[in-house]
């Protein structure tokens, strides 16, 4: 199909096999025929500061089933996806492409935006500016660099949710960065480390096939999802639906998820700034109704930031340490006034009937059995006798 994309303007990446190497079977690379002719210009993304670059850049791209990549007239990188014309992510994709706010740094809501639609035989060919993957290395030189990172996940995901667009696989495969080049050597990239130190770097969500847009007449009951629709993707973090639940909150479900990523990446920094313990504790507190919602975290974050000193913005922060955000306590060592005043913020420990709980849900007998078991209760729950259902937990 490449002379079908030529007559429209986007020349595909040539095919590399035997990268370096790797064997044939194993790696499929794709090289741009030439640079950029226009300097970065949003929303498309930085090229280079690869240690041995050159004056043509080498973006080597790992083939993920259904996306390609490409260059346009002007040699801008893009990608494009293969999605079928009536499905959510189509929908979500044309909803998106109308938000003008999404091509302007200034108003960026932090969401790769839609470029064109190449519709063909009931399938489309959406058009996105290509964002570079791996998006936390190299990693961060001081606080204010991740707390940029932080911001720009809190803010994209306020602006899927004030447009009643629920994600619903929150995980750091799916936050891309405006920047791209060799995969190979992005780790130790300073052309990153300089667009972050020069306040250009951003960050944005994408990936929209497990995301639902509802209707702007809808009401929250109506918003709701069966329980086993949280488990459509691998890779999520949210724990809403691990105890068998019949149903679930997509929303507050993306914001507990964003909560256990941004815990895994950045909740040993609470020493250098505690806010974060309280912070990321409402983000992923088991107690629903008292979850912050998108809203809420992003208003809460941009009002804490504002009470930090330039040493804490200044200092380097520890690498991440991947402990499970449940068991890690994020608020050991901070003084004892300031745990005093957050302490309505406190995630309590996790109990031994919610972890039994989850395991016999882990399995899939034991999870039918828990769905069935809240099934009935419910059935009972709706009968003028006796809630024997708070005897079993449920």
């Amino acid at each position: 199909m490449r002379p079908w994309f030529l007559e429209r303007g986007y020349d595909l990446y040539h095919q590399v096999r035997e990268f370096r190497g790797i064997p044939e079977d194993d790696i499929v690379s794709m090289s741009p025929l030439s640079a950029p002719d226009v300097p970065a210009e949003h929303p498309y993304s930085f090229i280079g500061g690869d240690p041995s670059d050159s004056d043509t850049p080498v973006l080597n791209h790992f083939p993920i089933g259904r996306v390609i990549c490409a260059q346009d007239r002007r040699h801008r990188q893009v990608a494009i996806k293969l999605v079928k014309i009536k499905s959510e992510e189509y929908r979500i994709l044309r909803a998106l492409s109308q938000e003008l706010s999404l091509f302007s740094t200034e108003s960026f809501g932090c969401v790769i935006p839609p470029l064109d639609f190449l519709e063909m035989d009931g399938h489309c060919f959406v058009v996105m500016p290509r964002w570079g993957d791996s998006a936390t290395w190299p990693w961060f030189s001081t606080v204010r660099e991740a707390l940029d990172y932080m911001h720009c996940l809190l803010k994209g995901l306020c602006f899927l949710h004030e447009r009643l667009i629920a994600h619903r696989d929150i995980k750091p495969a799916n936050v891309l960065m405006n920047h791209i080049g060799r995969i190979e050597e992005v780790y130790e990239n300073p052309y990153r480390t300089q667009l972050r130190r020069e306040g250009r770097a951003l960050y944005a969500l994408f990936d929209f096939d497990c995301a639902v847009m509802f209707p702007r007449t809808s009401t929250p009951t109506e918003r709701r999802l069966p329980g086993h629709e949280s488990f459509i993707c691998g890779g999520n973090y949210s724990y809403d639906t691990a105890q068998g639940e019949l149903d679930y909150d997509p929303f507050a479900y993306d914001v507990a998820a964003l909560g256990q990523l941004l815990c895994e990446k950045f909740q040993q920094l609470t020493p250098i700034v505690p806010f974060l313990a309280p912070f990321l504790d409402k983000m992923i507190t088991r107690d629903i109704p008292k979850r912050y919602t998108a809203t809420e975290a992003l208003l809460a974050f941009d009002n804490f930031c504002f009470r930090l000193s330039p040493l804490q913005m200044d200092a380097a922060p520890p690498p991440a340490n991947r402990h499970d955000p449940e068991e890690y306590d994020r608020w050991e060592g901070l003084p004892d006034d300031f745990v005093e005043q957050w302490s309505s913020h406190r995630e309590p420990k996790l109990p031994l009937s919610i972890k039994t709980l989850r395991w016999i849900c882990s399995h899939w007998v034991g999870y039918s059995m828990v769905q069935w078991a809240r099934r009935l209760c419910a059935v009972l729950a709706a009968r003028p006798s006796p809630k024997p259902c708070s005897l079993l937990g449920l």
